[in-house]
């Protein structure tokens, strides 16, 4: 089990791993996500309709591209930073 927190809440910028190459036979990975808070609000609430922007003309290649899901952070944002490309990404 690897913690990628320290117990109060901080982010534990020690805490990576390495894998070794699979030889022979498959390689499997289970993932388990346990969040500090509550993560079931909408997206939708987060921004009324009037401030559903984009901030960079190419939002909408790179939605389209897939960067809503690789790179969520820049594209939709987080509760202290207001994604650059949100209407592309459907979030409110």
């Amino acid at each position: 089990m690897l913690f990628n927190l320290k117990p109060d809440g901080v982010i534990d910028k020690d805490s990576q791993y390495e894998m070794c190459s699979v030889l022979e036979g498959e390689e499997w990975l289970a993932i388990k996500h346990i969040h500090l808070r509550k993560i079931d609000t909408p997206k939708s609430s987060l921004v009324s309709e009037d401030e559903c922007t984009d901030e960079d003309d190419r939002c909408v290649s790179w939605a389209a591209g897939g960067e809503c899901d690789r790179n969520p952070i820049f594209m939709i944002g987080t509760p202290d930073y207001y994604g650059s490309c949100r209407k592309s990404c459907r979030v409110c």
